[in-house]
């Protein structure tokens, strides 16, 4: 965060508003003004000084007391009504205690005597915007802070629901494929064992069934909770996905790995690896590709999984549509899936040209690089 300005550049950054009925000391401060704030807006009546904060994105007012119409007084009570934090300046030629505390009253931060020192009044104005900058940074830390804990909470969601997945896919695997395994064995046993025909045809039958209902569950095991993944590793897990949609799918599919290390936490790997095959899936039903390059990378603290093909592309905003062609949970769901986590996905692509995504992941902590 090296957003942290010395005082002049500060000030630099902010929208004043100033209000002043006297068109001589109003031109005066303005020139002043003007050459140390980023934005100035001049209103000439208390009445025009509200409009304008109200029109405007104001950081900062300085506003003259006595004027025709609504006063300064009046205009800063207004704004306080909707905004009691904006930091104000009042320029006033009295000098009574009953002004200074009926400008404390209205929400008043600070006052000026006239004739205006443009001094002094640079010395209110620096003080405030400390003050106000002090605030923006407290306000940007709890933020970070607010995404950070998000963050954290996401991930421990998305850890604890791949281990659920595990945990299923291998009591589909231990138990329940075993016993059908056993089953099919016994009616092999018993069909050698049949003499009549029409009996051996009804055990082929529920033998072919047993064998179609064994090869989905191993398929849906194996989506649940790839067992690659935890015994070889995501790299090694996703040069095995390109090797089986280039053989389950007869296209061409690539594979290339920078060999450094990238280390990611689990409740990245199983987003990675199912956003990929999604989009290699993708590239093939939607996309009529008949090449695939799946390319692993480390770019600085994050680890990158490019999915490029050479079919007909998209156009950009099909990008931001859920449940769009281009995706079976749409490319959206990707993104948030991965951006609760504090990755992202780049899309460059356009139609007939070919498609390019990225997942983006940062490393485990350990083995990002000391700064």
């Amino acid at each position: 965060m090296n957003d942290f300005y010395p005082d002049e550049d500060f000030l630099k950054t902010l929208t004043v508003i100033y209000v002043e009925d006297d068109a001589e000391t109003r031109e005066q401060l303005s020139l002043f003004l003007r050459r140390r704030v980023g934005v100035l807006v001049v209103a000439d009546s208390g009445a025009a000084g509200l409009e304008a904060f109200r029109a405007n994105r104001a950081h900062m007012i300085v506003t003259d007391i006595q004027m025709p119409g609504m006063d300064g007084l009046a205009m800063v009570r207004e704004i306080r009504k909707t905004d009691g934090k904006v930091p104000i300046i009042v320029t006033t030629a009295f000098e009574q205690t009953d002004y200074f505390v009926r400008s404390i009253d209205a929400g008043v931060d600070k006052y000026v005597t006239k004739p205006v020192d443009p001094d002094k009044l640079n010395a209110a104005m620096l003080k405030l915007g400390r003050r106000l900058q002090k605030e923006q940074i407290a306000a940007r830390v709890s933020m970070l802070l607010h995404k950070s804990q998000l963050q954290s909470m996401a991930a421990e969601v998305a850890l604890a629901e791949e281990r659920e997945r595990r945990r299923i896919a291998e009591g589909l695997h231990d138990e329940v494929i075993q016993n059908l395994a056993v089953a099919a064995i016994k009616l092999d046993g018993l069909q050698l064992s049949l003499l009549a025909d029409a009996a051996c045809a009804d055990v082929r039958i529920v033998r072919t069934a047993l064998g179609d209902a064994i090869a989905d569950l191993r398929s849906m095991t194996f989506e649940l909770s790839p067992p690659m993944l935890y015994e070889v590793g995501l790299e090694a897990a996703l040069k095995c996905l390109a090797a089986e949609m280039e053989r389950t799918h007869g296209i061409q599919v690539q594979y290339a790995d920078d060999g450094l290390e990238k280390a990611v936490g689990e409740e990245y790997r199983a987003t990675l690896y199912r956003s990929t095959r999604e989009l290699m899936i993708n590239a093939v039903k939607h996309a009529q590709a008949n090449l695939i390059e799946v390319t692993v990378t480390r770019s600085e603290d994050d680890i990158h999984i490019q999915v490029a093909d050479n079919g007909r592309g998209f156009s950009g905003k099909s990008a931001n549509m859920k449940g769009s062609s281009q995706g079976g949970f749409g490319l959206s769901s990707i993104r948030e899936r991965l951006g609760k986590l504090g990755g992202s996905i780049l899309v460059d692509t356009e139609p007939g040209a070919g498609t390019r995504m990225t997942l983006v992941a940062p490393l485990l902590p350990q083995y990002k690089t000391a700064r």
